[in-house]
């Protein structure tokens, strides 16, 4: 009987150690749920409709560069606002608002899809 309780507690162990490794019961020092809040927001929101509050979150879960990266690859350079491009440049994707990047990729999509033909 001691045995048996003994296999169970190497049983939970291994498995907490497993977890905390993989990062499976902690997201950055997040809980989990706030990093699914905050990506959520970035997905679902325009930089200026973010609240102060929800930015806070955003910056708590590290999720900023997300949220530039949506910005520069989403918009054309003419539709960014100041503010988004204090974002992005901070973040470094000020690459992917040039014209020559824009026209690579789509180069690369349309031989993409010719090879899928």
């Amino acid at each position: 009987m001691e045995g048996m309780i003994n296999m169970k507690k190497i049983l939970v162990l291994a498995i907490m150690a497993l977890g905390i490794s993989t990062n499976v019961f902690a997201c950055f020092g997040n809980s989990m749920i706030e990093s699914i809040m905050a990506d959520k927001i970035i997905r679902s929101k325009e930089l200026e409709d973010i609240t102060k509050k929800e930015m806070k979150l955003i910056k708590k879960c590290r999720m900023e560069d997300s949220l530039a990266y949506k910005i520069a690859s989403s918009k054309t350079p003419e539709e960014i606002t100041e503010k988004e491009m204090k974002l992005i440049k901070k973040h470094g994707y000020e690459f992917l608002l040039s014209d020559e990047f824009r026209k690579q990729i789509k180069k690369e999509m349309t031989k993409n899809l010719e090879k899928k033909k």
